[in-house]
């Protein structure tokens, strides 16, 4: 199938075709369809030696070291060090400064020709075989977390597939972190109490913001929490502001965003370098996720060199390495998880993976996060009786259990639940997932109709498209959380893989229940304590960007109140 050929049949096509290239895209296994061809362009971003920069074993070992940092043992041993964060005074540390502009950032392969795929049942036959026993290597850590089995847990088969992820999958396992440290900070009413008791503000803007102050604790130390805060978040700004359309193409194009995207990788490389080493140096321990990465090992045993902080950027988290282990010290954040991380042949990681894999998880996840969060909050001010639902949950919620927030009562909250997966169903961040086929194959419309995908063609897939096939979800341009209750549940009527914002099968998001904990907690404060008008139009999509979000402004104005529960 040559889309760039025969553009306009081929996509009027698209309801139909959508299906079958969907399901062989998210059941494929490495050999047939792999990513490192289609992504390569992120490696100046993450740098060398980690995910699309590595060969297939390498980056399942890397992936690996994610899913370590995730379990659940790992997770609670966090929570001491985020409830003393969320404790502490706001007005002594990092927590309520303002940051300076936020990152913002479709993928199309340049003459590569594209075969597209979209969701549903049509061609669930192609997705089987994620339900086995021994795929199941995520859904314990993530039952245990979220104190109920999420309303969707993807089963991984962690030693054969972890590398078949969009960078997107990656970076949501990073969001996982951030997640309690939100709740607790809302918990504390940290983050708003610069708010006034009435005003208007950019919700788009203080969410984003949110998520990169939460994330410089629980994901890049205590380190750069403390000392190098708005060091690196600028630097991350110029990192992610290189990653322009033009760069799927050309990722070494001499521009000027090009330019400062290497420039930042480059500080940042020598930031992180110059912490590891002294971690190392000094023996001290953190409990975060770089410390995961600077203990793990590959299968040969090598451990982490110096001389493999090729970047700025891993010279500065060297240096907090180094640090970290001269001390003898742990911290409780993902930092501390990458140190601590070894490769199967016992190798630890190096200064530049470290590095590399952090970039990588902070990358997308701030978007991610920020996106949705901004999105449900724009359609509930939209439809007030949505809102009016979820202000009633809470109050429900705040009789059982008043005023305390936590992941077992943010997973009872399923009006809010349904009412962000709407919002994602509608505007996905990820609206192109992509392989590089590696044999010929066919797929079969729902009509009868037959395609073939030649070796060496680019196979897509299309959350934003598939999320509204009209044969799945009715009136599928509308926003109606209730399509996901108890006695709709259209995703599921359908079939398997119906609703693919989250990726399936052997794609499937590891953070998935994370991101909606995430989401419910920032929501649930704000649902609680402000009553909210949105002054703006309605937004849109952001096209432009590689990572789709809004489009402008987002004011709102807010009252504060306290929401009152009748007993």
């Amino acid at each position: 199938m040559d889309l760039l050929s025969d553009a306009q049949p081929q996509w009027l096509l698209a309801g139909a075709a959508l299906l079958l290239a969907t399901v062989a895209f998210l059941r494929s296994n490495e050999s047939d369809m792999s990513q490192q061809e289609v992504y390569r362009f992120n490696v100046p971003t993450f740098g060398p030696g980690v995910v699309f920069d590595v060969d297939y074993q390498v980056r399942q070992e890397q992936f690996r070291f994610f899913t370590e940092a995730l379990r659940a043992n790992k997770l609670r041993s966090y929570v001491d060090q985020m409830v003393a964060e969320a404790e502490a005074d706001p007005s002594a540390g990092v927590w309520n400064r303002r940051l300076p502009p936020a990152c913002r950032g479709a993928k199309r392969p340049g003459q590569c020709r594209v075969a597209a795929g979209g969701g549903g049942a049509a061609g669930a036959e192609r997705w089987a075989g994620c339900g086995r026993d021994e795929e199941a290597g995520a859904e314990e850590p993530l039952g245990r977390l979220v104190g109920r089995r999420p309303a969707r847990v993807a089963r991984f088969d962690i030693s054969g597939f972890l590398d078949q992820r969009e960078y997107l999958n990656l970076t949501s396992l990073a969001t996982s972190f951030i997640i309690l440290i939100v709740t607790l900070i809302y918990n504390d009413k940290e983050y708003f109490s610069k708010w006034g008791e009435s005003g208007t503000v950019d919700l788009k803007y203080e969410l984003e913001h949110l998520i990169i102050l939460t994330a410089s604790r629980c994901l890049l130390g205590r380190e750069v929490r403390e000392k190098l805060f708005d060091d690196v978040s600028a630097l991350f700004h110029d990192l992610d502001n290189g990653m322009q359309p033009i760069s799927v193409i050309f990722p070494y194009l001499p521009i000027p965003a090009h330019r400062r995207r290497d420039q930042a990788r480059t500080r940042l490389a020598e930031i992180f370098a110059t912490i590891i080493k002294s971690r190392k140096a000094s023996g001290q321990s953190e409990e975060d996720m770089l410390q995961c990465f600077i203990d793990s090992k590959y299968k040969n045993g090598r451990q982490t060199t110096e001389s493999e902080a090729r970047t700025r950027l891993a010279e500065i988290f060297a240096t907090i390495i180094k640090s970290r282990k001269a001390s003898g010290q742990s911290e409780e954040d993902m930092l501390q998880c990458f140190i601590d991380s070894k490769y199967k042949n016992g190798r630890q990681t190096t200064e530049s993976e470290v590095t590399g894999l952090l970039i990588a998880a902070l990358f997308a996840g701030q978007h991610t996060s920020s996106i949705t969060s901004t999105w449900t909050g724009a359609y509930l001010l939209k439809f007030q009786q949505y809102f009016a639902e979820a202000v009633e949950e809470q109050k429900e919620v705040m009789k059982r259990h008043g005023d305390k927030i936590d992941h077992d009562i943010l997973a009872e909250m399923d009006v809010l639940y349904r009412c962000i997966k709407e919002a994602l169903r509608l505007h996905p961040p990820l609206i192109m997932l992509l392989r590089q086929s590696h044999s010929d194959f066919s797929v079969t419309t729902r009509e009868g109709k037959e395609f073939d995908i030649p070796k060496g063609h680019i196979v897509a897939t299309s959350p934003a498209f598939a999320n509204r096939l009209p044969h799945i979800f009715k009136n599928p341009d509308s926003y109606d959380p209730d399509r996901f209750a108890a006695g709709r549940e259209e995703d599921k009527v359908a079939g398997a893989f119906s609703y693919i914002s989250f990726g399936g099968g052997r794609h499937g998001c590891l953070g998935e229940p994370f991101a909606y904990l995430q989401i419910k907690a920032i929501w649930t404060h704000l649902l609680r304590n402000f009553e909210f008008e949105l002054v703006s139009p309605f937004p849109e999509n952001d096209w432009n960007a590689m990572v789709v979000g809004i489009k402008g402004e987002v004011m709102v104005s807010y009252k504060r109140r306290k929401l009152v529960v009748d007993n």
